[in-house]
């Protein structure tokens, strides 16, 4: 989808729901003057289909190069993506942020923070997980035996050896980090069951907690490969989870790769800004290798 006035071309989306992004976008119109200056300056708008995501993304990449809009800078499309941030030995335990500035270790970034955080709270509540509110501590949670009380031992006189902080970091490494079903298995296990004892009610409880769970442990085998993802044909090359060249039309177009330099605790992050490019040349990858030996 683009925005035109007359031959100049003012911003260009990729999008797989051009209505969709239409509408958000005319709705922060009231409240962001920039994209109100994008909507008043739009003479007309193009839609272009294409079959897939990757063509989109090679012809979004050569249309920026080529001609760059003069108003792309009004619209991040990933300004309301999100981080998952894990220190077991810092209040309060898990948080999500739109950034990774602090000393936490870092996964991310997700797309769908409501997502994000109803696939924290279905693996808190299994494995009594912190997942605070307040800034006060220990909280109903505690009483009510929904979280094990992990907070208590920030105070040494208050510490308990079972549910210490290193006891805590190495659970929410398990539960976070490892693209695992432990999780995923007990739910479909519990479903099951109900299912069976033909309580369905319950067991259609459990399908949209079964689909989060699946969803998260899918982009977190994502996030393993994005940065490493390097492959080459006669027609494209991905270097380290980012498209550096195109040959099209006769034409070579040469894209600038990904220098980033991550820290240690930013090992399952990447950057805001090509976190779709990157998820798109995941997808592509993985329907190019169907059934081969994985990535």
């Amino acid at each position: 989808m683009s925005f035109w006035a007359r031959e100049e071309l003012l911003h260009l989306v990729l999008t797989p729901n051009s209505k969709r992004r239409y509408e958000l976008m005319k709705q922060k119109s009231d409240d962001n003057s920039l994209i109100l200056e994008l909507f008043n300056k739009t003479e007309y708008i193009k839609i272009e289909p294409l079959e897939s995501a990757m063509q989109g993304l090679i012809r979004y990449k050569i249309t920026l190069q080529v001609n760059p809009p003069s108003l792309q800078h009004v619209f991040n499309r990933w300004e309301n993506y999100v981080y998952l941030a894990l220190n077991a030995y810092e209040y309060p335990f898990i948080r999500t942020t739109g950034n990774t500035n602090d000393e936490w270790l870092y996964l991310g970034p997700f797309r769908d923070r409501f997502a994000l955080v109803d696939a924290l709270d279905t693996v808190c509540k299994i494995l009594r997980l912190p997942r605070c509110e307040t800034g006060d501590w220990p909280c109903q949670k505690l009483e009510d035996g929904s979280c094990a009380g992990w907070c208590r031992s920030l105070d040494e006189a208050n510490a308990q050896e079972e549910y210490s902080l290193e006891k805590l970091d190495a659970l929410l490494k398990e539960s976070f980090l490892k693209p695992s079903d432990g999780v995923l298995e007990m739910l479909i296990y519990e479903k099951d069951k109900y299912f069976n004892d033909l309580e369905f009610a319950k067991a259609d409880l459990l399908s949209d907690e079964i689909e989060i769970q699946a969803k998260y442990r899918d982009w977190l085998q994502f996030l393993y490969v994005a940065r490493q993802l390097s492959w080459e044909t006669d027609y494209i090359q991905v270097l380290n989870g980012r498209l550096v060249k195109v040959k099209a039309k006769d034409r070579e177009y040469n894209f600038l790769p990904d220098n980033t330099i991550y820290r240690d605790n930013e090992r399952l992050a990447l950057n805001l800004a090509d976190v779709d490019e990157a998820r798109i040349l995941y997808d592509y990858w993985m329907s190019q290798h169907k059934g081969k030996e994985d990535v």
